[in-house]
């Protein structure tokens, strides 16, 4: 039983940064969860972590992620976004999982008007996340930065 297995009003999480693991188990059957933000030092997706989570339209993996459970995702019509050549590209090409590389994200809001209302909405939230994930790397670098210098 993972921690927060079937918690069905569970909507958003946000995973802190220094969480390198995402257990088995942890978020089956939270049948109401659309967004989960998963911190830059995760290294592990475990099995049957997002099992059942069946309003998690999109979840952008970071390049730090290193292994997945082949059943990580079961019961899911998550499309993964991630960057190109990453354990997460790798892991849905061999599940049959979408991939959305954040480029190609970027790209296509320029062409949102082409789009249908539920596809506009899966790109604005992906372009919500990688916004996110941006200003995040801008705040640590410029914290790294001042680090350095003093």
């Amino acid at each position: 039983m993972g921690a927060f297995s079937g918690c069905t009003s569970l909507t958003c999480a946000v995973l802190p940064e220094t969480l390198t693991a995402v257990p088995d188990d942890c978020f089956s059957g939270c049948t109401s969860l659309e967004t989960i933000v998963l911190g830059s030092d995760l290294k592990e997706i475990g099995s049957r972590a997002f099992f059942g989570c069946t309003r998690l339209d999109s979840v952008y993996i970071p390049q730090s992620v290193e292994s997945i459970d082949h059943e990580a995702f079961l019961g899911t019509n998550t499309v993964i976004t991630g960057v190109r050549g990453s354990t997460a590209e790798r892991f849905a090409a061999e599940h049959g999982i979408v991939f959305t590389a954040c480029e190609d994200v970027v790209a296509t809001a320029g062409r949102v008007s082409s789009l249908s209302h539920a596809d506009r909405r899966f790109y604005a939230r992906l372009l919500v996340l990688c916004g996110m994930l941006l200003l995040l790397f801008g705040a640590v670098s410029k914290h790294v930065k001042r680090r350095m210098a003093g």
